[in-house]
């Protein structure tokens, strides 16, 4: 997932130093275009390209993922916020009382009842409650204190330019509950503690890279094919992965990114360099592990849902409940199974947020709204991929490995229009932490949708 935080500006922050510290109360040949019911499969016949439409709001060039950004336009207008009114349900609680200890997410979800990914709300969470909805165009969002009360500070995309990492207005300030718990003793985006697994045993044994002084952890085994290992630690001398340590150092998260397999932003892009490109066959998908270095245990991630099916009979039973969108449910399918694609650890190192990529044909993915909405995207050169790719994100805590499914995404319609698509809030303190961002702050061109704590 991307970090948006300008690198200008990270320069400048104080790292979280994994403390303990308790929660403070303050205050993209034409594609197929499916025209029958959502999640029915249509016959994948070629179709005629829709009539261009002037598109009225188009995406930015940035992406959350670890992917190559497609350059389109910036927007020509910025779209409205969503109301209540809108048809935008406030989503329920996680089961079991699954809260994030302070820690709190933007959560973008595209109303797929209109046949489109582009539009949606965004949503804060922490688990167990879910503020919004917010404009789907949000984007640099962060706790502050202004005045001595806490305050949830964004700007609009259109206003912020995170190339160049300056902003061309103050961002928009709503003063929050006093008594809405955040944690502020972080400052700043979470750090990944473990980069890379070294080979370390006979018997197949991988030790965690943990940071920053690159220490090795107790041999640990994965359940990663011995090819795969053999041919990485050839090649890099380690396994490409990377995690999230506990606070305490004896619980990570830990990610092993796939092997091989079709690339996100479709082959067709990378024959135009290389006619003769041929994505290498998947070798390995990837895998979630949460892991305990003290015994050295390693369980696939998340614990309560560890296997495919699993994960899709848990999105199920959470749709019933009125906890996941109803409306996800048929794209949870994959041609492939689910391929783990990143990793993001929250600012206190006791949760992460893991993307999964669900693979699926393109016909299924490329709704008519959003064709219609992006032409650009959609010319007659345009080659459809393999397969287009769906971001199945997830929250897990790390020191029992539990995690829930909290959004479904697609790239590129609905991940260019925000930035804040699902990250985790920082918090910051103004001016010291984020020099760049103009002051004071305006106040919100739209009512606050703060929900009672």
């Amino acid at each position: 997932m991307r970090r948006w935080i300008p690198g200008i500006l990270i320069l400048s922050l104080t790292a979280c130093m994994h403390s303990a510290a308790p929660i403070t109360p303050v205050r993209t040949a034409t594609p197929t275009i499916v025209t029958g019911p959502l999640g029915t499969q249509p016959a994948r016949t070629p179709s005629p390209m829709p009539t261009p439409i002037p598109a009225t709001a188009t995406p930015t060039a940035t992406r959350p993922l670890t992917r190559t950004p497609t350059a389109t336009p910036r927007p020509t207008r910025l779209p409205s916020a969503p109301s209540p009114s809108s048809g935008s349900q406030r989503p329920q609680p996680l089961p079991e009382g699954f809260q994030t200890e302070g820690n709190w997410i933007a959560v973008f979800h595209p109303r797929l009842e209109r046949q489109t990914w582009s539009e949606g709300a965004v949503w804060l969470t922490d688990g167990q409650r879910w503020i919004g909805p917010w404009p789907s165009d949000l984007t640099m969002p962060f706790w502050t204190l202004w005045n001595g009360r806490l305050h949830f500070c964004y700007s609009r995309d259109g206003e912020w330019f995170a190339e160049l990492g300056t902003a061309k207005a103050p961002p928009i300030c709503v003063e929050a509950p006093d008594a809405l718990a955040i944690r502020k003793d972080c400052i700043g985006p979470g750090k990944k503690g473990i980069y890379g697994l070294k080979p370390c045993g006979s018997q197949g044994e991988l030790c965690a890279q943990i940071l920053p002084d690159k220490r090795l952890s107790p041999p640990l085994r994965f359940p990663i094919p011995e090819s795969v290992l053999q041919n990485q630690a050839k090649v890099y001398d380690q396994v490409h992965a990377e995690g999230c340590l506990s606070p305490d150092q004896q619980h990570a998260l830990i990610v092993v990114y796939r092997d091989g397999g079709p690339m996100p932003e479709g082959e067709e892009l990378f024959r135009k360099a290389a006619s003769d490109f041929t994505p290498p066959p998947l070798a390995f998908p990837g895998g979630l592990y949460r892991v305990d270095l003290r015994s050295g245990k390693v369980l696939t991630a998340p614990t309560n849902a560890p296997g495919w099916p699993d994960q899709q009979a848990l999105a199920h039973a959470l749709a019933e409940q009125g906890r996941f969108p109803v409306a996800f449910l048929p794209f949870l399918r994959s041609a492939l199974g689910p391929t783990v694609d990143g990793l993001e650890c929250s600012p206190d190192g006791q949760f992460a947020l893991a993307t999964q990529a669900l693979w699926l044909p393109p016909e299924d993915v490329y709704l008519p709204a959003d064709v219609r909405r992006y032409p650009e995207l959609f010319d007659r050169d345009f080659q459809p991929p393999r397969y287009a790719t769906l971001w199945w994100m997830w929250v897990i805590r790390i020191e029992d490995g539990t995690g829930y499914p909290i959004t479904l995404l697609e790239d590129p319609f609905n991940t260019e229009l925000s930035r804040a698509i699902a990250d985790w809030i920082p918090f910051y303190m103004l001016p010291g932490d984020m020099p760049q961002v103009l002051l004071p702050p305006r106040a919100p061109e739209h009512p606050s949708p703060w929900e009672a704590p």
